[in-house]
């Protein structure tokens, strides 16, 4: 039975993901509401609150789908010994997805909450990063520095880069982009 339920669950946070992204697409985060994503979901109220507190903690929840998305494509590369390309693919998956997804990124960037949306997203990837790195130290990796100053200057600066790429309407290609930051995770020299 409680595998059911769990393929129940799945379907349900999947159909949530795919509800959101579209919603985002169409208008800012300020303009959609817990009951316009569950009308569109064809789920309850109280089947939503029973996961999230809130449509904040959805987009966290939202972020960290996203974040297992882009590791699942990466997982080729997630070992010590390539802690630093994986966080470059991961570069990739992202900058790829904002890029194919511009209606829904300028509907984030171009809401009156984005700075709390942005700080929701850096904060998950953080997360995320300091794990990554902590296992690969515990594993033998040699990192330049503590994985809290390392895990904050991955993240913010790349993140920082990213939107200011969006943000300033793509000056330079994505594959440019993407160069420059590998360049820039390179200069860490982990080894």
């Amino acid at each position: 039975m409680k595998s059911k339920n769990d393929v129940r669950v799945k379907k349900t946070l999947e159909n949530l993901n795919r509800v959101f992204k579209e919603m985002l697409s169409e208008k800012f985060f300020e303009n959609i509401t817990v009951n316009d994503i569950c009308e569109r979901a064809g789920i309850r109220r109280a089947t939503f609150y029973n996961h999230f507190n809130d449509k904040y903690d959805f987009l966290a929840h939202y972020t960290r789908s996203l974040r297992r998305e882009f590791a699942k494509s990466n997982a080729a590369v997630a070992a010590p010994d390539n802690t630093m390309r994986y966080f470059i693919e991961y570069a990739k998956e992202f900058i790829n997805f904002l890029d194919e997804n511009e209606a829904f990124v300028n509907n984030v960037l171009g809401s009156s909450v984005s700075a709390s949306i942005i700080s929701v997203i850096i904060q998950e990837n953080l997360s995320d990063t300091a794990k990554i790195l902590s296992k690969s130290e515990e594993m033998g990796l040699k990192l330049p520095a503590s994985v809290d100053t390392l895990s904050n200057v991955l993240t913010g600066g790349v993140a920082t880069a990213i939107i200011s790429w969006c943000i300033n309407g793509k000056p330079i290609s994505k594959n440019q982009l993407l160069s420059e930051l590998e360049a820039i995770i390179n200069v860490a020299n982990i080894s």
